[in-house]
This record gives structure tokens, sequence and C-alpha cells, in this order.
């Protein structure tokens, strides 16, 4: 969960995934046992060599699909009309 949170939000490496994790641990702990602490850089890249691919793939996608509603659409596409009416 952290690491699919942090590349949502931009991060692009495993040092800065531990420190988002870090930075956010008040929020994730709602959600999951830190108990042992937020993982490492090297765990995070441990964990994500570990991960096939294709089956990581599969499961997000089927998990966006089961949770995508027409508000949700409708939202992020208020966003995108506002953000591009700022632009021109």
């Amino acid at each position: 969960m952290i690491g699919v949170c942090a590349v949502i939000c931009g991060v692009d490496d495993f040092v800065s995934m531990a420190e988002f994790a870090r930075i956010k641990r008040e929020l994730f702990a709602r959600f999951l046992d830190l108990s042992a602490g937020i993982p490492s850089h090297d765990r995070f890249n441990a964990i994500f060599a570990a991960i096939n691919l294709a089956e990581f793939e599969r499961c997000m996608l089927s998990w966006i699909a089961d949770h995508a509603s027409d508000d949700f659409a409708r939202v992020d596409m208020k966003r995108h009309i506002t953000h591009e009416r700022a632009r021109a």
C-alpha cells in the first residue's frame, strides 16, 4: 500500500519512497501495522523486485474497475477541464 501510494504521488525511487512513508507515517498507521517501523529503501527495493509485474497489473486494473464510479469520473473530468481552462 505504501509503495503504490508513493508512486501515485510521484515518487520515483526507493529512497524517496521510504522518506514518503516516514512523512506519511501517521496516515499509514491508520490502515497498516507499523509496529516494526517503516520499511527501509532496501526493503521497498526487494519487495518491488519480487513482484510479478503482469499479475500486479491484472490486480490493479481489476481493483480500479471494481472501485471506479461515475462520480469519480465526473470529479476527475471537472478537475481536468478546470486545469485546461486555466492553461488557456
